[in-house]
């Protein structure tokens, strides 16, 4: 055995297991599905997000259809959870706080103007709807749900919200 081939049989070994480490390893994801409702209607268009209660690991993340149904994924398209206890996050696009900002960084001034203007335009529409979600369901370090993954009974996650945040 030369050289070469002892160097690829130790050190390629030793690339791989360290690669593997730096993915997580803490398993594949589990395929993770289930529904929203908000005061017993199915919530359509909420971003759902698993976030690791540990906070390690890798968050996971699934839109509504219009029947409130989402699936969840971490790496690719509908590929589910990692093993763990999460916290769920639900927001609507319509609850999202604007952000502003410049293609040449945060330019303080910029975004002084850029609030002043938005404020002025905002106060010419019709005043502020009420958000679509109780606040505490957008908040991680408030929310109720939490989750086990994968689900003890294994079948979909039936996620009940309720317009008085409880």
């Amino acid at each position: 055995m030369n050289l070469r081939h002892l160097c690829l049989g130790v050190v390629g070994p030793a690339l791989l297991l360290a690669a593997s480490g730096c993915a997580g390893g803490t398993g594949k994801p589990v395929k993770v599905e289930g529904t929203v409702t908000l005061d017993g209607n199915a919530l359509d268009g909420a971003m759902v997000q698993f976030y690791p209660e540990d906070g390690g690991g890798h968050a996971a993340s699934g839109t509504t259809g219009t029947d409130g149904s989402f699936r969840l994924t971490t790496w690719s398209n509908g590929d589910g959870a990692l093993p763990g206890n999460y916290k769920i996050v639900i927001t609507k696009k319509d609850d999202a706080v604007p952000t502003v900002g410049n293609a040449n960084g945060d330019d303080p001034k910029f975004k002084t103007d850029m609030m002043k203007k938005f404020s002025l335009e905002q106060s010419k529409k019709a005043p502020p709807k009420k958000p679509s979600l109780p606040a505490n369901y957008m908040d991680a370090t408030k929310t109720p749900l939490k989750q086990v993954v994968p689900p003890p009974d294994g079948g979909p996650i039936k996620l009940e919200l309720r317009s008085s945040g409880a």
